[in-house]
């Protein structure tokens, strides 16, 4: 019996593999495919956005100006790739595979933004005596913004006396007097001057109010060299340590208020609609634009002093806190972290928390960094509005009893 043989010409089976991938192509209708192009090309547009305002605060302003704006908008791009990653997971895998790898590309950066920290419970009794608080914040001259506090008490002020911080860090401080137009009291002054025996103010409206021994570092910061940024240094004894506090507030950007109202209604958060502005796009880029990569540029060169500071004073026990201006992931940060120091918010914090709350700019430009024989155990922001800045209050505890 003769076995057959089953000759195939190569022209047969071009056209078998032809009719396969015609047959394959007829599973989908024309615009599945067409929406496959697309959400090809919107993966890897997000994906690269989101690279770029990721780390481009590893750029120096001073040689890209540019590069601070960018870093601004992570807190939008963040979400967006997530949810680019999740729709081509089920739609187009391939594309998915492109969003997963600058997800992981943008981890870091991204959880210092969104930090994913385990919500800290209740200080724990054997914590207490090595636990001290910092509080951190910009009280934009003691006034009272939105004007709904009593009259006859200053808000700034009976709120850090009902904190019972250790230590209270402010910036654009004024002086305490009665003769202010804030409405402080002889009454606040006399509790803050109980409560606080060390109190140090200098000529750049920085004020230290401390229950320890402080002093002031001889920092010889000239604010005419650095436009309007701050930087101050103190020394404290702290129940057996030496700690090193450096409080600043960074080049603000100088919106002026049309400006702000400009970012209002570009986002479509206030009550004027993008609509009713003059060439929005334009003036984005003439204005808001130059302004904040001017602010950049000034806040890298500040910040490159406070380096020195750092180096020359900070010691073993440091803590850098303040007004920043800028957004988490910023160049300013960065620099500092490179120093040995971390963020407290993302060590301690769970999801997006802004500590500016004015014109729609929910932005966290205030922060605390700590290096030492020390670590954070919870942060809380205050939720007190008579300032363009919400207080950061910090929960820290020594490591050991000495």
């Amino acid at each position: 019996m003769t076995a057959k043989t089953d000759i195939t010409t190569p022209a047969a089976t071009a056209s078998v593999n032809t009719t396969q991938v015609a047959d394959s192509t007829r599973h989908h209708p024309w615009w599945h495919h067409v929406l496959s192009v697309i959400m090809c090309i919107a993966t890897c547009t997000v994906s690269i956005a989101t690279i770029i305002s990721a780390w481009a605060g590893s750029i120096d302003p001073e040689d890209i100006p540019v590069a601070g704006v960018c870093v601004m908008v992570l807190p939008i791009l963040a979400p967006i790739l997530l949810a680019v990653f999740i729709i081509d997971v089920f739609w187009w895998r391939r594309s998915a595979v492109i969003a997963g790898l600058a997800l992981a590309i943008c981890l870091p950066r991204i959880l210092s933004v969104y930090p994913l920290s385990w919500p800290p419970g209740p200080l724990p009794e054997e914590y207490k005596p090595r636990a001290w608080t910092l509080l951190s914040y910009n009280c934009a001259e003691w006034l009272d913004l939105d004007q709904k506090y009593p009259d006859d008490i200053n808000p700034a002020l009976s709120y850090i006396l009902r904190t019972d911080a250790d230590i209270v860090c402010i910036q654009e401080a004024d002086y305490l007097s009665v003769e202010h137009s804030v409405r402080i009291t002889s009454k606040q002054i006399d509790s803050i001057s109980r409560r606080y025996p060390y109190i140090i103010f200098n000529d750049h409206n920085q004020l230290l109010l401390s229950k320890h021994p402080a002093d002031a570092l001889p920092l010889g910061y000239e604010r005419r060299r650095y436009g309007n940024g701050d930087i101050a240094g103190y020394r404290i004894h702290i129940d057996g340590h030496v700690l090193t506090i450096f409080n600043v507030h960074l080049q603000s950007i100088g919106l002026t208020e049309d400006d702000k109202e400009l970012y209002s209604g570009l986002t479509g958060i206030s009550g004027h609609p993008a609509t009713m502005i003059e060439n929005p796009l334009q003036r984005v880029r003439t204005d808001l634009v130059a302004k904040l990569s001017a602010a950049n540029v000034m806040r890298a060169r500040q910040v490159k002093r406070l380096i020195q500071y750092i180096r020359k004073f900070g010691g073993t026990n440091c803590i850098v806190c303040g007004d920043f201006n800028d957004v988490p992931g910023c160049y300013a940060l960065e620099q500092v972290e490179d120093q040995g120091l971390r963020q407290v918010y993302p060590a301690v914090g769970l999801g997006y928390m802004y500590t500016y709350n004015r014109n729609s700019m929910y932005f966290r430009i205030d922060h605390v960094l700590w290096r030492g024989n020390f670590a954070p155990h919870s942060m809380k922001r205050g939720n007190i509005r008579n300032s363009d800045h919400f207080p950061l209050l910090t929960t820290f505890v020594w490591n050991d009893d000495k």
